[in-house]
């Protein structure tokens, strides 16, 4: 698995549900099956990334990421957005195998599996021509220049066959493998020679985008249909994934591996900043962790050097994931995120 420090948080929430949550709860498949899609969409951007750093860097700016608001307060995603001179172009990922067939008659996208299995998707090319109306709309408020928007469908899995309805002309000028987007890259330089934006527009535009780029955070309970009674609680294993390890003078004991760790509760703390509250009281912690000693807690939370608030009956803990994470290093969890 890629090293977490660098998964997105959705699937970072995904997986901390998948482990705290009872096989029997009724979530759960869908849960499992979400962080399955999640992680393939991940993969796909990956997947590009080597195309993206054969970009000229010096005339073309790669935003990843983006969350702008729109038409009517909604606000809209973009995988990757690549902002030059002359032209902005929105991608949209897909890491899908098997054989894809565009329907322009039902706005759809038919998936054929190896075994033959038709399934259906929503048309990413509808998406993007939305996210190039969205993206026009915020340039247009925010008073910036009018530049083309061109709209890709990046296919990441390298043997997937695209085919389209005769009718369907878009597909081919849309849809492309991962491989042939810098000779895509290529022809869109060539047919856009005359630059639509001066170098004080072009550092505009990526100065009121990264301004107003947001991360989207949803109450992961409130999004999946999952109680806080429904999680469950204690240190899990980093190397088997029990729940709940067992407190042992400094450390913890895995009781299904029997594996050790002095920082395991570092990981368990993660999972109640992104699943239940970013802000921890000691009696918080105690529960959480099932630890009973308050002195213990109080080391144990002072050792975070992570930001407080209130005075010392009713201090409470600010679990920024960076800070955690960046706590993880040079302890005896180091080696799982290697």
């Amino acid at each position: 698995m890629k090293n977490d420090r660098d998964l997105p948080v959705k699937i970072l929430i995904l997986e901390a549900l998948k482990r705290r949550l009872d096989e029997s709860h009724i979530e759960r498949t869908k849960i499992v099956e979400k962080l399955s899609i999640n992680y393939a969409g991940f993969r796909g951007e990956q997947s590009i990334e080597y195309y993206l750093s054969l970009i000229d860097n010096k005339t073309n700016r790669i935003l990843h990421d983006i969350r702008l608001p729109g038409i009517n307060n909604s606000y809209f995603q973009i995988d990757y957005l690549i902002v030059s001179q002359k032209y902005c172009i929105i991608m949209e990922v897909k890491h899908i195998k098997g054989t894809l067939y565009f329907d322009r008659k039902f706005n759809q996208l038919l998936r054929i599996d190896d075994a033959n299995k038709e399934t259906a998707f929503p048309d990413p090319i509808l998406q993007v021509y939305r996210q190039k109306s969205q993206l026009q709309y915020f340039l247009q408020k925010h008073n910036l220049p009018n530049v083309p928007v061109i709209p890709l469908v990046i296919i990441s899995y390298p043997s997937t066959i695209i085919k389209a309805t005769p009718d369907h002309k878009d597909v081919s000028q849309i849809v492309i493998h991962s491989g042939a987007l810098p000779s895509k890259l290529e022809t869109l330089e060539r047919k856009y020679q005359r630059e639509a934006l001066t170098k004080t527009e072009f550092n505009k535009i990526l100065r009121i985008i990264r301004k107003h780029s947001t991360v989207h955070l949803p109450n992961p309970l409130n999004t999946y249909n999952v109680s806080k009674s429904d999680i469950l609680t204690g240190v899990y294993c980093p190397f088997c994934q029990k729940i709940p390890m067992k407190k042992v003078h400094s450390y913890w004991r895995c009781t299904k591996c029997n594996s050790v760790s002095k920082n395991a509760h570092l990981l368990s703390l993660i999972d109640y900043a992104l699943l239940i509250n970013p802000v921890i009281t000691n009696k918080d912690c105690r529960e959480f962790l099932h630890i009973n000693s308050v002195a213990t807690t109080s080391r144990l939370l002072q050792s975070l050097n992570v930001e407080t608030k209130g005075t010392y009956k009713d201090r409470k803990y600010i679990l920024e994931i960076s800070k955690l994470k960046e706590s993880i290093r040079n302890t005896d969890l180091e080696s799982i995120f290697k």
